[in-house]
């Protein structure tokens, strides 16, 4: 289980997987379609155990897509709460509307803010299907694994690296190492179950110097984390509070109303009413 050391030998995946894969994290098992979806789209550029605890509260409120769609828009985000990325919130909920509306697409990747990696996890956990897809982390492990960086279609060869398990379990397996051992900044090659087959056994030498992001706490995203969550707490607020770039932004993403001087959480009630850039 997830937080247990490994006592596996190096190439041992399936016992390392047995022993030490986030099992725990409550979507992986006997989740239906819907709740995988709102798991993912929690679960992209957050933290696991943070993303959990958003998921069982919300799955509590709204347990299918149909009352997730019946809800308007600026309830969802009151129920995002400070997850983070509001707009994941915003298509959640244009989502949920859409399935409703007209059911589930035979392609995922055709619903608001999903693309191929969401689309893949939804149908392995909710049906044990042998999808396959990359992630930020999965695309890692796959550079290292071949020593350098690649296209999609060579990167996706890591599948090989975990083809001694079945169906869902490929894909999670290859999430949780590049989650728990194959990390960005320090890998535990001592520890990877796939390092005899890896040709870096660390990181590429065009890792070194990357970027990395501004602080949170200087951000734009810290001032929108803040008016949203005023927005929650009070029901409006003033947009002589806020930086015009801030307030333009969310309006934007049609995350909020503005009615002369004072914002108010976006309804959303009809997804049409204006034109929004993803």
């Amino acid at each position: 289980m997830h937080g247990q050391r490994e006592d596996a030998e190096t190439g041992d995946l399936a016992t390392w997987y047995q022993r030490n894969g986030r099992h725990h994290i409550p979507w992986r098992e006997g989740a239906t379609r819907w709740q995988a979806l709102v798991g993912e789209i929690m679960a992209t550029q957050t933290q696991i155990g943070r993303a959990v605890a958003h998921w069982t509260q919300f799955t509590n409120l709204y347990p299918t897509p149909e009352a997730c769609a019946a809800a308007g828009q600026d309830e969802i985000l009151a129920a995002w709460g400070r997850l983070g990325y509001p707009r994941r919130g915003r298509d959640l909920h244009r989502s949920a509307i859409k399935i409703t509306r007209d059911g589930w697409p035979e392609h995922l990747d055709d619903l608001p803010g999903v693309g191929p990696w969401i689309a893949a996890a939804v149908e392995a956990q909710s049906s044990h299907a042998p999808t396959f897809a990359l992630d930020v982390n999965i695309r890692r492990v796959a550079e290292r694994w071949l020593g350098r960086r690649g296209s999609d279609m060579e990167l996706v060869q890591i599948r090989d690296a975990f083809n001694e398990l079945d169906g869902k379990h490929q894909l999670l397996a290859a999430i949780d190492v590049g989650a728990l051992i194959c990390t960005k900044r320090e890998p535990s090659c001592n520890r990877c179950p796939i390092a005899d087959r890896c040709a870096t056994k660390g990181v590429l030498e065009s890792e070194h110097g990357a970027r990395r992001q501004a602080p949170y706490r200087d951000s734009d995203r810290k001032i929108r984390g803040d008016l949203l969550q005023t927005l929650r707490e009070t029901g409006k607020t003033e947009t002589s509070a806020w930086p015009e770039r801030v307030v333009a932004g969310l309006r934007t993403d049609a995350l909020i109303d503005v009615d002369g001087g004072t914002i108010t959480l976006h309804t959303g009630r009809n997804p049409h009413e204006r034109r929004v850039q993803p």
